[in-house]
């Protein structure tokens, strides 16, 4: 079964070591500036900062919301009037904290910035706090998918400090973005030498999967999760990712295994609901499918489950419905866009499943290959649009360039195979097709007949 999932990426989760990183500098860190009146006796604000929003619906019920608030009050008053640096850190890491629980991306991203970006040019004069807030800026740009800048803002906190784990998981994170592999797996390793924890175990584990290894990619997101806490949102996060992989593969046993520990450690993780929502769309519950992704919609406005609910809306034959919701998407992704997120790679995969636009998905993701022509992700889906045009030549081409790690994800090996019989390569398709064929339940139905077929010919 081939479960079509928009995931958070492991980068994100580096920002809980903002909290725990700032927590070792000194408690009386000196405040940068305090501006006065002439009589010197009423404070002034130093600097105007997006505040902390109120949750809503369920998620402002959780037990953990009412001192998170009250937190984020004290930390937004404090960094308005007196400008304190480590203050700001914190406040920072509570923005991209509230990004991953709530959904609110465009407003919570550029919140961080805002505040990250007063403390970079307002440098204080403790070094630990000047190299945190560039490797914190660099976690939200790949939250951005702003993967240049977030390598150039990693360097820059690297030549402060060389010693501390969380630089090279920002390092490592940029590098597998732009297609640096063995640059990524240096920089995983000196994080993982420095720091095995959840955070480090995570790299592992993703670059692994690329190089390969599945099994391996496994191994490691399970020590993740044993060196996390349960309930945490990190922890759930790597449960869900590990989820993720077993569908993968095919696993799917397995993977509602670690959705249900999921959501019975954290029962608002939306993104564990989302995902058993795709489950059931594929095997064709279709309104078991519907109820799960109403519930996800209503804890966070993610996008990747506004797209699953545009596919139930058309398995359902509601058209009105659906093209209400697909052209709500790119209303989404345009807001997405003028925020500062890099979207191209969401916009080509929105035209080619939902719209079935190969020429709009084919200009999207080329503005995508321009900048990181090396990344595997990004040749997948270069060589799945060639692919879906039937231009089997390019398809190849783009196949083999997202393959020179020997990642061996089934859909990527499956269409490789059936582009190299289509020109003419029976030999090493078939091969390359027997090794895709193994993962049958992760493959999509029409893809996998059609590869039976292939394997008949020649």
């Amino acid at each position: 079964m081939k479960i079509n999932i928009t995931t958070i990426t492991f980068i994100t989760i580096l920002f809980f070591g903002a909290l725990q990183t700032t927590s070792c500098v000194e408690e009386q860190a000196q405040a940068n500036t305090t501006k006065t009146t002439k009589d010197d006796t009423k404070k002034q604000t130093v600097v105007e900062i997006p505040a902390l929003q109120e949750r809503q619906g369920k998620l402002a019920e959780l037990p953990e919301w009412s001192a998170i608030w009250q937190k984020g009050q004290n930390l937004h008053q404090k960094v308005e009037l007196t400008g304190d640096a480590k203050s700001a850190l914190y406040l920072a890491a509570l923005y991209m904290q509230e990004a991953r629980i709530t959904g609110e991306h465009p407003y919570y991203y550029n919140a961080a910035l805002d505040v990250l970006n007063f403390v970079i040019e307002n440098p204080p004069k403790e070094k630990i706090l000047q190299y945190q807030a560039l490797t914190s800026k660099a976690s939200v740009l790949l939250s951005q998918h702003q993967f240049q800048e977030a390598l150039e803002a990693g360097q820059a906190a690297l030549q402060i400090e060389t010693h501390d784990a969380q630089v090279y998981g920002v390092l490592c994170d940029a590098n597998v973005e732009l297609g640096n592999y063995d640059e990524a797996v240096k920089m995983g390793d000196k994080m993982i030498s420095i720091k095995p924890d959840l955070r480090s175990y995570a790299r592992i584990s993703y670059l692994r999967e690329l190089y390969g290894d599945y099994k391996g990619a496994i191994e490691a997101m399970e020590l993740a999760i044993a060196a996390g806490v349960p309930s945490h949102e990190n922890t759930a996060w790597a449960r869900h990712t590990l989820a993720n992989l077993y569908l993968e593969y095919g696993d799917l046993k397995n993977a509602k295994i670690q959705l249900e520990t999921c959501l019975a450690e954290r029962p608002t993780y939306a993104f564990a609901i989302a995902t058993l929502a795709d489950i059931e769309l594929e095997e064709g519950n279709i309104e078991a499918a519907s109820q799960r992704i109403d519930e996800a919609c209503a804890l966070m406005p993610e996008f990747s489950f506004f797209v699953t609910k545009a596919k139930i809306q058309k398995e359902q034959g509601n058209e009105a419905a659906f093209d209400k919701t697909r052209q709500e998407l790119l209303v989404m992704l345009q807001e997405d866009t003028e925020s500062g997120h890099n979207m191209s790679l969401e916009t080509a995969n929105i035209y080619l499943e939902l719209f079935g636009d190969t020429d709009k998905a084919l200009s999207a993701v080329t503005e995508e290959y321009e900048k990181r022509p090396n990344n595997n992700e990004v040749n997948k889906l270069m060589g799945t649009v060639y692919f879906q045009k039937g231009d089997y030549k390019n398809a190849q081409n783009y196949f083999e360039k997202a393959s020179t790690t020997k990642w061996q994800a089934p859909e990527l090996l499956c269409m490789k195979g059936i582009a190299l019989c289509e020109n003419g390569n029976y030999k090493k398709g078939k091969e390359v097709l027997a090794s895709s064929l193994k993962y049958e339940k992760s493959l999509d139905k029409k893809l996998y007949l059609k590869a039976q077929k292939m394997m008949e010919k020649g």
